[in-house]
């Protein structure tokens, strides 16, 4: 049983899960999710952005009590994760009120390995702020003859080159310390977590150092 000066030790995980039309998919993601090792709470929002097809259905059978869905008419993937995380911290600040608070996002297209969260806090204790991930497909042999330049291309906009683009255009604005790393196996879009207290303001920029799991 944890103490209340154990508490304030203990990480409380809020995970954000944009989906539109993911039934074929979001099964897969959020049992990964449920996977993931932690020692505290986690608490998983899915926002379903304009969903015509079951994935509202599936996910809330899959969650149960684990987490919550919320649908949204906003068609637009920011909009969605602005709520989420809205959704989380509401969550944990009512049910966890002396725990820290880390979010996590990811896709509904995508899946994460189990130590997805164990990596990341390891870095939030050493004072890391935010993390970007990079992403894989799982495959590329659906696309047949093509699949050489499509994953040329998928490298130049969502590879770690995309990253390190994303790193130099922001570095003037965003003064915090980021740490690259893979987040494991995903057929979808990057993935961010961070913690959502603000981001640091030293005075010179931290060097961005590079991890792999």
């Amino acid at each position: 049983m944890h103490t209340s000066k154990d508490a304030v030790r203990t990480w409380a995980i809020g995970i954000v899960v944009q989906a539109h039309n993911e039934e074929l998919l979001i099964r897969r993601c959020l049992e990964s999710l449920l996977e993931v090792t932690h020692d505290g709470p986690i608490w998983i929002v899915v926002v379903a952005d304009t969903c015509s097809d079951q994935t509202v259905a599936i996910a809330r059978s899959v969650l149960g009590d684990q987490g919550e869905v919320v649908e949204s008419t906003r068609s637009n993937a920011g909009a969605s994760r602005a709520l989420g995380a809205k959704m989380v911290l509401r969550q944990l600040s009512q049910l966890h009120p002396n725990h820290r608070v880390w979010l996590a996002n990811t896709d509904a297209d995508s899946c994460v390995p189990t130590y997805w969260i164990e990596q990341q806090l390891r870095l939030a204790d050493r004072g890391v702020h935010a993390i970007a991930g990079v992403v894989d497909i799982d495959s590329f042999d659906d696309f047949g003859d093509l699949a050489v330049g499509v994953k040329r291309q998928f490298d130049r906009s969502y590879g770690i080159v995309f990253i390190f683009r994303m790193f130099r255009l922001l570095r003037p604005i965003v003064f915090a310390r980021i740490n690259f790393m893979r987040l494991g196996q995903v057929s979808g879009s990057v993935q961010l977590a961070w913690r959502p207290v603000g981001l640091a303001s030293p005075t010179s920029h931290a060097k961005v150092p590079t991890s792999r799991p």
